[in-house]
């Protein structure tokens, strides 16, 4: 009996016959992306695409940027800004305080 009666009897779709599930081509590339992630804690998506031209990888930043986000890798937060916004206040709060005012990390000098 042929694969289309076969189908048809069984009332399953032709189709979902013949698929074959593939492995992952990017295994060997998550991975390598994991590694260096986690040696180079600092490194950002763009630093490991880098690094992975330098090894002889054929692969681009779109690519590196997809898997990267997928692994969850992401660089710890330094607080840069909140140091920023800190030196802000700082600098706003020195002379007359009537006349300054700290808005969205800018000191303004208010009309009085």
């Amino acid at each position: 009996m042929g694969e289309r009666r076969a189908c048809t009897v069984l009332l399953f779709a032709r189709s979902s016959n013949g698929y074959r599930e593939r492995k992952d081509r990017q295994e060997v590339l998550r991975l390598r992306i994991r590694d260096i992630a986690s040696t180079r804690v600092r490194y950002g998506y763009r630093r490991i695409y880098v690094l992975l031209r330098r090894e002889g990888w054929k692969v681009n930043h779109k690519r590196v940027h997809r898997l990267y986000r997928l692994e969850g890798t992401e660089p710890p937060d330094t607080g840069q800004e909140e140091e920023d916004t800190d030196i802000a206040e700082a600098r706003c709060t020195e002379g007359n305080e009537s006349e300054r005012e700290l808005v969205h990390g800018f000191c303004l000098r208010r009309a009085v």
